[in-house]
Protein backbone atom coordinates (compact mmCIF):
# COMPACT_ATOMS: atom_id res chain seq x y z
CA UNK A 1 0.00 0.00 0.00
CA UNK A 2 1.04 3.74 -0.95
CA UNK A 3 2.16 6.30 1.70
CA UNK A 4 -0.81 8.17 0.53
CA UNK A 5 -3.51 5.13 0.63
CA UNK A 6 -2.52 4.47 3.90
CA UNK A 7 -2.95 7.38 5.34
CA UNK A 8 -6.49 7.94 3.32
CA UNK A 9 -7.06 4.61 5.21
CA UNK A 10 -6.36 6.03 8.15
CA UNK A 11 -8.10 8.77 7.99
CA UNK A 12 -10.97 6.88 7.21
CA UNK A 13 -10.78 4.33 10.06
CA UNK A 14 -10.93 7.19 12.55
CA UNK A 15 -14.17 8.77 11.13
CA UNK A 16 -15.50 5.27 11.82
CA UNK A 17 -14.43 5.22 15.01
CA UNK A 18 -16.83 8.56 15.78
CA UNK A 19 -19.30 8.14 13.50
CA UNK A 20 -22.45 8.91 14.93
CA UNK A 21 -24.37 6.20 13.09
CA UNK A 22 -21.76 3.21 13.81
CA UNK A 23 -24.42 1.10 15.99
CA UNK A 24 -27.26 1.91 13.93
CA UNK A 25 -25.46 0.76 10.78
CA UNK A 26 -23.83 -2.60 12.94
CA UNK A 27 -26.89 -3.71 14.34
CA UNK A 28 -27.97 -4.22 10.55
CA UNK A 29 -25.50 -6.59 10.22
CA UNK A 30 -26.20 -8.36 13.77
CA UNK A 31 -28.09 -11.33 14.11
CA UNK A 32 -31.22 -10.37 15.50
CA UNK A 33 -31.91 -10.26 19.13
CA UNK A 34 -35.05 -12.76 18.79
CA UNK A 35 -32.87 -15.25 16.42
CA UNK A 36 -34.02 -18.62 16.49
CA UNK A 37 -32.33 -21.18 18.71
CA UNK A 38 -30.77 -23.11 15.77
CA UNK A 39 -28.79 -20.12 15.30
CA UNK A 40 -27.00 -19.66 18.27
CA UNK A 41 -27.54 -23.28 20.16
CA UNK A 42 -24.24 -24.83 21.22
CA UNK A 43 -23.55 -28.34 19.93
CA UNK A 44 -23.73 -31.36 21.87
CA UNK A 45 -20.54 -32.08 24.45
CA UNK A 46 -20.28 -27.81 24.19
CA UNK A 47 -21.09 -25.78 27.03
CA UNK A 48 -23.18 -22.10 26.20
CA UNK A 49 -21.33 -19.10 27.05
CA UNK A 50 -22.22 -15.56 26.67
CA UNK A 51 -20.01 -12.31 26.81
CA UNK A 52 -20.89 -8.85 26.06
CA UNK A 53 -19.52 -6.19 23.69
CA UNK A 54 -20.02 -3.24 24.92
CA UNK A 55 -19.73 0.19 23.12
CA UNK A 56 -19.67 3.26 24.57
CA UNK A 57 -19.40 6.73 23.15
CA UNK A 58 -17.08 9.02 24.89
CA UNK A 59 -15.00 11.66 24.48
CA UNK A 60 -15.73 11.90 21.12
CA UNK A 61 -15.45 8.18 20.10
CA UNK A 62 -16.65 4.94 20.43
CA UNK A 63 -14.87 2.57 22.90
CA UNK A 64 -14.84 -1.11 23.86
CA UNK A 65 -14.49 -2.44 27.32
CA UNK A 66 -12.46 -5.65 27.72
CA UNK A 67 -11.54 -7.39 31.21
CA UNK A 68 -7.84 -9.07 32.04
CA UNK A 69 -8.73 -11.94 33.94
CA UNK A 70 -7.84 -12.75 37.19
CA UNK A 71 -4.72 -15.18 37.71
CA UNK A 72 -6.55 -16.90 40.33
CA UNK A 73 -8.78 -18.63 37.89
CA UNK A 74 -8.09 -21.96 36.35
CA UNK A 75 -8.67 -21.23 32.47
CA UNK A 76 -7.81 -18.59 30.52
CA UNK A 77 -5.58 -16.85 33.50
CA UNK A 78 -4.32 -13.32 33.20
CA UNK A 79 -6.14 -12.87 29.74
CA UNK A 80 -7.91 -9.95 28.00
CA UNK A 81 -11.34 -10.92 27.51
CA UNK A 82 -15.18 -9.36 26.98
CA UNK A 83 -16.64 -9.49 30.28
CA UNK A 84 -19.10 -13.24 30.49
CA UNK A 85 -19.33 -16.63 31.05
CA UNK A 86 -21.11 -19.80 31.37
CA UNK A 87 -24.58 -19.92 31.13
CA UNK A 88 -26.24 -20.77 33.95
CA UNK A 89 -29.74 -22.60 34.68
CA UNK A 90 -30.99 -19.39 36.10
CA UNK A 91 -30.56 -17.39 33.18
CA UNK A 92 -33.56 -17.10 31.26
CA UNK A 93 -31.65 -16.42 27.29
CA UNK A 94 -27.89 -15.78 26.33
CA UNK A 95 -28.15 -12.06 26.90
CA UNK A 96 -29.67 -12.77 30.44
CA UNK A 97 -26.20 -14.45 31.03
CA UNK A 98 -23.78 -11.72 29.38
CA UNK A 99 -25.88 -8.98 31.10
CA UNK A 100 -25.59 -10.75 34.61
CA UNK A 101 -21.60 -12.06 33.69
CA UNK A 102 -20.76 -8.13 33.00
CA UNK A 103 -22.78 -6.84 36.44
CA UNK A 104 -21.03 -9.82 38.31
CA UNK A 105 -17.35 -8.76 36.88
CA UNK A 106 -17.48 -5.20 36.31
CA UNK A 107 -20.72 -4.02 38.35
CA UNK A 108 -22.21 -2.81 34.86
CA UNK A 109 -25.78 -2.07 35.76
CA UNK A 110 -27.58 -4.36 33.03
CA UNK A 111 -30.27 -1.25 32.60
CA UNK A 112 -27.53 1.11 30.84
CA UNK A 113 -26.96 -1.66 28.62
CA UNK A 114 -28.99 -0.98 24.98
CA UNK A 115 -28.57 -4.87 23.51
CA UNK A 116 -28.36 -4.09 19.56
CA UNK A 117 -27.58 -8.02 18.44
CA UNK A 118 -25.53 -10.81 18.56
CA UNK A 119 -22.46 -12.43 16.28
CA UNK A 120 -21.69 -15.45 15.28
CA UNK A 121 -20.83 -17.63 18.11
CA UNK A 122 -17.40 -19.33 18.68
CA UNK A 123 -15.73 -22.55 19.82
CA UNK A 124 -13.08 -22.23 22.08
CA UNK A 125 -10.52 -24.77 22.90
CA UNK A 126 -11.74 -25.25 26.60
CA UNK A 127 -14.80 -26.86 24.40
CA UNK A 128 -17.28 -23.53 25.24
CA UNK A 129 -19.66 -22.23 22.46
CA UNK A 130 -19.78 -18.68 23.14
CA UNK A 131 -22.43 -16.21 21.79
CA UNK A 132 -20.92 -12.12 21.64
CA UNK A 133 -23.92 -10.20 22.53
CA UNK A 134 -23.17 -6.88 21.56
CA UNK A 135 -24.22 -3.61 22.96
CA UNK A 136 -24.47 0.33 23.56
CA UNK A 137 -23.31 1.25 27.49
CA UNK A 138 -25.94 3.98 27.76
CA UNK A 139 -23.93 6.74 30.12
CA UNK A 140 -20.92 6.13 32.86
CA UNK A 141 -21.13 3.88 35.82
CA UNK A 142 -18.76 2.87 38.44
CA UNK A 143 -16.97 0.11 37.54
CA UNK A 144 -16.40 -2.47 40.79
CA UNK A 145 -14.51 -5.41 39.79
CA UNK A 146 -15.15 -9.16 41.19
CA UNK A 147 -11.32 -9.13 42.34
CA UNK A 148 -11.13 -13.14 41.42
CA UNK A 149 -12.56 -13.13 38.59
CA UNK A 150 -11.02 -9.80 37.23
CA UNK A 151 -7.70 -7.97 37.55
CA UNK A 152 -8.66 -5.10 35.82
CA UNK A 153 -11.22 -3.45 33.67
CA UNK A 154 -9.56 -1.88 29.92
CA UNK A 155 -11.32 0.97 27.59
CA UNK A 156 -10.09 0.59 24.23
CA UNK A 157 -10.80 3.24 21.51
CA UNK A 158 -12.54 1.56 18.30
CA UNK A 159 -10.11 3.52 15.91
CA UNK A 160 -7.11 1.83 17.41
CA UNK A 161 -8.43 -1.55 16.99
CA UNK A 162 -9.41 -1.29 13.24
CA UNK A 163 -6.03 0.36 12.87
CA UNK A 164 -3.70 -2.44 11.22
CA UNK A 165 -0.70 -1.48 12.95
CA UNK A 166 -2.01 -2.82 16.08
CA UNK A 167 -3.26 -6.45 14.80
CA UNK A 168 -0.59 -9.04 13.64
CA UNK A 169 -1.48 -12.45 13.52
CA UNK A 170 0.39 -14.91 14.99
CA UNK A 171 0.90 -19.28 15.37
CA UNK A 172 0.49 -20.80 18.74
CA UNK A 173 0.51 -24.51 19.46
CA UNK A 174 -2.26 -26.80 21.01
CA UNK A 175 -2.39 -30.42 21.11
CA UNK A 176 0.69 -30.86 18.77
CA UNK A 177 -0.39 -28.34 16.05
CA UNK A 178 -0.05 -24.87 15.36
CA UNK A 179 -3.14 -22.74 14.37
CA UNK A 180 -2.96 -19.22 13.57
CA UNK A 181 -4.28 -16.27 15.85
CA UNK A 182 -5.48 -12.68 15.83
CA UNK A 183 -3.66 -10.76 18.40
CA UNK A 184 -4.30 -7.28 18.88
CA UNK A 185 -2.18 -4.94 20.94
CA UNK A 186 -3.32 -1.86 23.38
CA UNK A 187 0.26 -1.04 25.19
CA UNK A 188 0.48 -3.95 27.30
CA UNK A 189 -2.47 -5.68 26.96
CA UNK A 190 -2.59 -8.41 24.37
CA UNK A 191 -5.97 -9.54 22.76
CA UNK A 192 -5.90 -12.89 21.10
CA UNK A 193 -7.47 -16.38 20.91
CA UNK A 194 -11.20 -16.80 21.41
CA UNK A 195 -11.62 -13.06 21.93
CA UNK A 196 -9.02 -12.56 19.34
CA UNK A 197 -11.13 -14.19 16.89
CA UNK A 198 -14.43 -12.73 18.56
CA UNK A 199 -13.27 -9.04 18.40
CA UNK A 200 -11.63 -9.39 14.62
CA UNK A 201 -15.50 -10.57 13.71
CA UNK A 202 -16.75 -7.43 15.23
CA UNK A 203 -14.06 -5.46 13.06
CA UNK A 204 -14.79 -7.43 9.97
CA UNK A 205 -18.42 -6.82 10.12
CA UNK A 206 -18.05 -2.62 10.66
CA UNK A 207 -14.95 -2.45 7.95
CA UNK A 208 -17.41 -4.34 5.65
CA UNK A 209 -20.41 -1.69 6.55
CA UNK A 210 -17.83 1.19 6.21
CA UNK A 211 -16.60 -0.08 2.95
CA UNK A 212 -12.74 -0.68 4.63
CA UNK A 213 -10.09 -2.60 3.13
CA UNK A 214 -8.72 -4.35 5.94
CA UNK A 215 -7.69 -7.58 4.64
CA UNK A 216 -5.65 -8.41 7.48
CA UNK A 217 -8.72 -9.42 9.22
CA UNK A 218 -9.50 -12.54 7.11
CA UNK A 219 -8.46 -15.60 8.69
CA UNK A 220 -10.17 -18.81 8.34
CA UNK A 221 -11.20 -20.08 11.86
CA UNK A 222 -9.30 -22.78 13.36
CA UNK A 223 -10.29 -26.27 13.48
CA UNK A 224 -9.01 -28.11 16.59
CA UNK A 225 -9.95 -30.35 18.88
CA UNK A 226 -11.33 -28.90 22.32
CA UNK A 227 -11.49 -30.25 25.80
CA UNK A 228 -14.50 -31.16 27.66
CA UNK A 229 -15.57 -27.84 29.22
CA UNK A 230 -15.14 -26.95 32.70
CA UNK A 231 -18.41 -24.62 33.20
CA UNK A 232 -16.91 -23.74 37.13
CA UNK A 233 -14.04 -22.38 35.68
CA UNK A 234 -15.03 -20.10 32.72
Amino acid sequence: MSPDAGSVRARRIQTVGRASDLLLRLQRRLLPLDSGSQKLAAPASRQPAAVLIPFRFHEGEWRLYFIQRSRKVHLHAGQMAFPGGAVEASDSSLLAAALREAREEIGLPGELVRPLGYLPPTLTVTGYWVVPVVGEVLGSWRIVLDRYEVETAVEIPLGWLLNPRHHRVETRPWRGKTFPVHVFQYHEHIIWGATGRMLAELLRTIAAEYGLDLPELELKPPEFDSVKPDRNNY
